[in-house]
């Protein structure tokens, strides 16, 4: 196990996107619309956005703690995930400091069947470019685990951000050194089929902030 440091591009930091992944999703009409809203890229400055583009540590395998070989090997392939873009709110410091310390009363009812209604745009936006077959379980339908692959890394991203917005010297920490982030239970309940060769985004909020 190598003992070198971790590059720029495995940290969860701010980055532009590249002319590659900007000529893919301008060609899909929604994604396009995401990313020009989101990072005001037919405005005056992009530094004006309400989004700025991170990197995503898990698409970089890391032989220093032999780490995310799943997400950078298996699923960063050309027929897997080819392209996967992250976006992060700004003002995430603002959002994290106002965040309630219980969730609501519904989200602890495994009986409920009552809509979320979001009061906030979210705190982060990953755009997802899938191939098959090599994410195909049935025909031309993507595996179910893939989809909660998905939402199991857009939710620790999610945490990773506003602990950042928070502890701005966690940035300046080796993630070595830093606490791990688990998942230790995600539900995932799906309505329909996902096609295996599909483009889709994902919305993520914290809802609350508990322990430190």
């Amino acid at each position: 196990m190598s003992a070198k440091p971790p590059a720029a591009s495995q940290e969860f930091k701010p980055r532009p996107l590249t002319d590659s992944e900007l000529n893919h999703f301008n060609t899909i009409p929604w994604a396009k619309s995401i990313l020009q809203q989101s990072l005001n890229l037919q405005g005056d400055s992009s530094e004006n956005s309400e989004y700025v583009a991170f990197n995503m540590p898990a698409r970089v395998y890391k032989d220093y703690t032999d780490e995310d070989g799943y997400f950078a090997g298996t699923l960063g392939t050309n027929e897997t995930i080819p392209y996967l873009v992250t976006l992060c709110r700004r003002d995430l410091n603002q959002v994290s400091a106002s965040l309630p310390t219980k969730p609501p009363a519904a989200a602890n009812d495994p009986k409920s069947k009552g809509t979320f209604t979001p009061s906030r745009p979210p705190d982060i936006i990953q755009l997802v470019s899938m191939s098959a077959p090599g994410l195909s379980g049935h025909p031309n339908t993507t595996h179910g685990g893939v989809i909660a692959t998905l939402f199991d890394e857009a939710m620790s991203h999610t945490i990773e951000a506003h602990l950042l917005a928070l502890t701005p010297s966690r940035s300046s920490t080796d993630p070595r050194e830093r606490d791990a982030i688990y998942t230790a239970q995600l539900n995932v309940r799906y309505r329909k089929p996902v096609s295996g060769h599909c483009r889709m985004r994902f919305k993520r909020r914290r809802r609350m902030v508990k322990g430190n």
